[in-house]
């Protein structure tokens, strides 16, 4: 029973899904009643949008498609062509192609928020491409908690949504709390050593705290 539980919360926060809990943050929590109809097309009289800012495909859509649906897609592709013997990627040499690919599909996005001009939202995925890079580097010679990464990367996320918008700091505080219960739901599956789940942690707040910053210096500037 608690491993089913751990288990359904590493899938619930996959690092997969980082950035698409990236951009609910953005613009989810600011204006929930707009964004639920930008992503479902439908507007408050019930009626589909068939154009909302020029584009039928927000910035949400566009996100999950590239950095979630698409690699999921190519992970259940690699295995079953035999590149990698599960999902979950125990083998670290496993991990080498995936991460490559996650990099590709985080670096077009990153490349969409400069054509669009979005200044904000460059510097946060130009932070998740620089934690990638660093947790693919690490990867090959060690092991390092991904899911502690990016959940620990999405605190100073909330922190910036929570000064910003003026959003409860309860957002805060239930980020911490998730991240809490990642570190110890991989611990309990043992995927990974206390030194892993800490490095995790410490190299996605760190790099995300200063993304973050430098995002919301030059936003203002």
């Amino acid at each position: 029973m608690k491993s089913n539980i751990a288990q359904f919360f590493s899938i619930l926060f996959h690092p997969l899904f980082a950035g698409t809990y990236t951009s609910i943050l953005i613009y989810g929590l600011y204006d929930w009643n707009n964004f639920f109809y930008q992503i479902t097309g439908i507007n408050k009289t019930g009626y589909l949008i068939t154009n909302i800012e020029g584009n039928s495909f927000t910035f949400f859509q566009i996100t999950f498609f590239i950095t979630a649906l698409l690699p999921i897609l190519f992970f259940f592709l690699l295995k079953k062509t035999g590149f990698i013997s599960s999902i979950e990627m125990d083998n670290k040499k496993e991990r080498i192609i995936p991460y490559l690919f996650c990099l590709t599909c985080y670096t077009s996005i990153l490349l969409y928020t400069l054509w669009m001009g979005l200044i904000l939202e460059f510097y946060i995925f130009g932070g998740i491409i620089l934690t990638l890079f660093i947790c693919f580097i690490i990867n090959l010679f060690w092991k390092i908690s991904a899911h502690c990464t990016s959940v620990a990367g999405l605190i100073p996320i909330c922190i910036a949504v929570h000064n910003i918008y003026g959003i409860s700091d309860s957002l805060v505080f239930f980020s911490i709390i998730v991240a809490g219960i990642i570190g110890t739901s991989r611990l309990y599956l043992q995927k990974h050593t206390i030194k892993q789940v800490f490095l995790g942690y410490a190299t996605g707040f760190i790099i995300m705290s200063f993304s973050v910053e430098l995002g919301i210096i030059s936003y203002y500037l």
